[in-house]
């Protein structure tokens, strides 16, 4: 009885390790290259994709936008 308990802790843990990773992982913003830039920049890759600087790397998602319309 008690393996068994001990077994589902062990699935529970590893499941929340995960969940908390995957948050993780979804959170940060990959970076494609480490190249100097201007925040906010826009370049075209060779294979036709855009990528943007936001400040500290270069990322394939857009700089949310900062201007209000009122």
């Amino acid at each position: 009885m008690k393996q068994i308990d001990l077994r589902i802790l062990l699935v529970l843990v590893l499941c929340v390790g995960l969940i908390v990773y995957a948050a993780y992982r979804a959170g940060r913003s990959p970076c494609v290259s480490r190249e100097p830039g201007l925040r906010g920049e826009v370049m075209r890759q060779a294979d036709g994709k855009y990528v943007y600087f936001n400040g500290e790397c270069w990322t394939s998602r857009p700089m949310p936008p900062t201007d209000t319309p009122f």
